[in-house]
């Protein structure tokens, strides 16, 4: 928590994807209730989600945003089906993080 610089996945935003594409993520609110936000700026869109959306709906509105159908989300390098699966459940369910990193 002291040590990891935090900032870094918040400042790629402003440093990776607004200087190339123009658009600031943080100029229009994101709904946490759905996850996900659409941002539209001249010929350039983005679609931004959570990683903790469900998958059907991710495969939904990736089909949506690339105009595709019948697109699925197939699972790699899951955490559960690794040698290390019970730690982590134990890790998940047992960590206390502060009210202001949630």
């Amino acid at each position: 928590m002291n040590e990891y610089p935090h900032h870094v996945s918040i400042d790629w935003f402003d440093t990776e994807m607004k200087v190339v594409t123009g658009i600031d993520v943080f100029s229009k609110g994101f709904d946490h209730g759905e996850k996900f936000q659409w941002y539209d700026d001249k010929n350039i869109q983005v679609l931004l989600m959570r990683t903790d959306l469900d998958d059907t709906r991710k495969a939904l509105l990736i089909s949506k945003f690339l105009k595709i159908k019948d697109l699925q989300i197939i699972r790699s390098n899951v955490a559960e089906k690794k040698a290390y699966a019970k730690v982590y459940d134990m890790f998940k369910k047992t960590v206390c993080l502060p009210e202001s990193y949630r």
